[in-house]
């Protein structure tokens, strides 16, 4: 149709055709649609992934339809810092509030596995120097590649509260390190 203007979904940046109320990618309604412009982020092209480099500040929105996700640095700060396997949690919480079940196989077979590796890298090398390498390589593929792949790197959401996840690391965090100061000591 010529001279229309095409519509972007302000939460998903998917395009909203012409007499839909709802996004179709998303659920959002047309109100949080903004016409096509040129500071406007454009989807992907139909079968290619969304794997555009982005600032993730620029997709925090305050939209209330926008969906409560933790953000990129919050996956990457807990992968790196926790494990893998917490940071695949995290991201499985993402998925699951952007409705994305096809994500969570893969994303907490990745966590699995990273985080064994971890563990067996430990008896390999008590610097834990490949433990620091390895969460690092994790926390970076879960932040970029899976978040690319299953959330998309234009996904506009609101910032989910990290206390939960913080209260949760610290309680996580003092029983490993116990048992590692207990194994290094005898």
């Amino acid at each position: 149709m010529q001279g229309s203007i095409q519509t972007f979904c302000e939460v998903c940046g998917a395009e909203i055709h012409d007499g839909h109320s709802r996004c179709n990618q998303c659920g959002a309604s047309v109100e949080d649609a903004k016409p096509d412009s040129e500071d406007r982020l454009q989807p992907a092209p139909e079968g290619e992934p969304d794997t555009q480099s982005l600032d993730w500040r620029a997709n925090i929105v305050s939209d209330e339809s926008a969906p409560s996700l933790y953000s990129v640095p919050v996956i990457f700060g807990f992968t790196a810092i926790m494990s893998s396997l917490f940071g695949a949690i995290l991201m499985i919480l993402n998925l699951r509030a952007m409705a994305k079940p096809e994500g969570i196989v893969p994303v907490l077979t990745f966590g699995l596995g990273v985080s064994a590796v971890q563990w067996i890298s430990v008896d390999l090398d008590p610097s834990y120097i490949f433990y620091i390498v390895i969460n690092l390589v994790g926390a970076g593929l879960l932040s970029t590649y899976f978040w690319n792949k299953f959330i998309g790197a234009r996904t506009k959401y609101r910032l989910r509260p990290i206390v939960v996840p913080l209260i949760v690391a610290v309680i996580l965090t003092i029983v490993p390190i116990l048992i590692l100061l207990t194994r290094r000591a005898a």
